[in-house]
């Protein structure tokens, strides 16, 4: 008790003392501190919240607050309903739980609504459940994508026609809404298209509409086709070109900067390329030589057929009865001899010549001709120049066959405008910096003589303060020689500071003027 009353006896002596202003404030401090402590408890003893999805739609939503209220888990909605948050300790233990029961499905309905086997289904209604499992699936899928915050797919699937001439197409479209300021690239919508394209079974890329939630038409912007003189194959080819082209300019100019020095040579390059997809096919026979010096080529076949007859009895002849008939008749003689014996003898050959085939394939994208000019800064000599032509020549795989030709020349560069800008902005910010602390210092004077005035009226209305004679004014005289001065109509004893704070004050106040008058001089170059 005793340190209590120590430590307490001082607060207790200077309360006593102290004005009704100074009591005043401390009250205001102490209950400003008690309610800030009970505040600071307050909140510390709330559970922390987290956010468990945001961007949900309606249906999600509802599903949501069902789930967690079945779960007996507090929660609070954000962001004007679409967002719902639970205590930050079970975030993620309820993400999980949700995700069991399906949730969120992202406002549209998927394959799931299959997982439920029902009876007594039409044919009609079976279509209609694919039809709307398959764009809620897509949906979820395009919804993925980093600048797109929810999509909604439309598919048409038309009824089958038994001739195929009276079938209806496919069709679908896509509507898209993004993120705040996010953009969607022409690469991203051809990838969506072709995306939802596959699919669907007979759906075609260029029956697929894209559209945002500001009504504009994205799917205009590129070419799904890609067939020849198509727009956007054109661009590709385009961009081939440039790419090249600058990309040999970069790897020359690095080459002659290190050698010459930066900046003290500019390369540009100029390519015509082909674009055009060729495939040619060549046959060459070549024949053989024979043995006799000929062209007879090589065997591959070859037929011999020999046929030989030889007849003996003589055939009936003569008048026609039993004789004849039966053989025992004489048979007249015939001029020539036998001449029912012969021989024939027949030979085939089938010869074939060498032969060749080349079948040459030739890929978009070849050099057709490739121009290069480079200015160097400075005069040059014919050898220097010489030596610079070989030089990109080799460096750039320049073909004088196809008509390639590099050009340099000697030229005096004239000064970088960067660096005048530069200079330019150095200066700004040199005037710029030069006026802030001018005006800082101006601001920091006249709150000192506001302070010092402040204090010297305070002065001049309390008690006069008992002078010390260690003090010394800066005339170098002390505040003791004040003492037991009064004024001139016999009124109370002036205060000494008061006196000098008016001469200083009026001294201060035209040196702060005369700052801010001061014109303000540019700086230099």
């Amino acid at each position: 008790m005793e340190g209590l009353g120590r430590i307490f006896a001082p607060i207790g002596k200077w309360w006593k003392q102290a004005s009704g202003t100074q009591r005043a404030a401390v009250g205001l401090f102490l209950v400003f501190s008690a309610a800030l402590l009970i505040g600071v408890a307050v909140v510390a003893s709330r559970p922390s919240y987290g956010v468990l999805y945001s961007n949900l739609q309606t249906d999600d939503a509802g599903a949501m607050l069902t789930a967690l209220k079945e779960l007996k888990v507090p929660y609070r909605l954000a962001a004007n309903g679409s967002g719902i948050e639970v205590p930050q300790d079970r975030v993620h233990e309820l993400r999980l739980q949700l995700a069991g029961q399906g949730l969120p499905r992202g406002g549209n309905v998927g394959f799931e609504i299959f997982d439920k086997s029902q009876l007594g289904l039409s044919e009609f209604t079976e279509k209609l459940n694919y039809q709307r499992a398959l764009q809620g699936e897509l949906s979820r899928t395009i919804a993925e994508l980093e600048p797109v915050e929810f999509a909604r797919v439309h598919v048409v699937l038309p009824q089958d026609r038994l001739y195929t001439s009276e079938q209806q197409p496919v069709t679908a479209s896509v509507v898209l809404a993004l993120k705040p300021g996010a953009q969607v690239s022409p690469p991203q919508i051809k990838s969506i298209v072709h995306l939802v394209s596959s699919a669907v079974e007979g759906l075609k890329p260029d029956n697929v509409t894209i559209v945002d939630t500001a009504g504009e038409l994205l799917s205009a912007q590129v070419d799904t086709s890609g067939g020849p003189g198509s727009p956007m194959l054109a661009s590709s080819q385009l961009k081939l070109q440039r790419d090249f082209e600058t990309e040999t300019a970069r790897s020359l100019q690095s080459m002659l900067e290190k050698v010459l020095g930066p900046g003290r040579a500019v390369v540009r390059v100029s390519a015509k390329m082909s674009f055009d997809h060729q495939e040619t096919e060549e046959e060459t026979y070549q024949p053989a030589e024979g043995s006799q010096g000929g062209s007879a080529g090589v065997l591959a076949q070859q037929e011999q057929v020999q046929e030989t007859y030889a007849g003996g009895k003589s055939l009936p002849s003569g008048i026609p009865g039993v004789a004849s008939n039966t053989g025992t008749a004489t048979p007249p003689a015939r001029p020539g001899g036998n001449a029912d014996n012969y021989q024939r003898t027949e030979s085939k050959a089938e010869y074939r010549v060498s032969r060749r085939v080349n079948r040459t394939t030739v890929q978009p994208g070849q050099v057709q001709r490739m121009s290069v000019a480079v200015f160097v800064d400075g005069d040059l000599q014919p050898t220097q120049i010489a030596q610079i032509q070989e030089s990109v020549t080799a460096a750039a795989g320049l073909d004088a066959s196809r008509g390639d030709q590099v050009i340099v020349q000697g030229a005096k560069f004239s000064a970088a405008p960067d660096q005048d800008t530069k200079q330019e902005r150095q200066l700004a910010s040199r005037r710029t910096l030069i006026t802030v602390g001018k005006d800082a210092a101006a601001v920091v004077l006249l709150m000192m003589f506001l302070i010092f005035a402040r204090s010297a009226f305070k002065t001049k209305a309390g008690s006069e303060p008992e002078p010390t004679p260690t003090q010394v004014l800066p005339e170098g005289r002390s505040l003791a020689g004040y003492a037991g001065m009064a004024f001139p109509g016999g009124g109370p004893a002036a205060s000494p500071l008061a006196e000098l704070s008016q001469a200083e004050s009026e001294s201060l106040a035209r040196s702060i003027r005369s700052w801010l008058s001061e014109p303000k001089v540019e700086a230099e170059r």
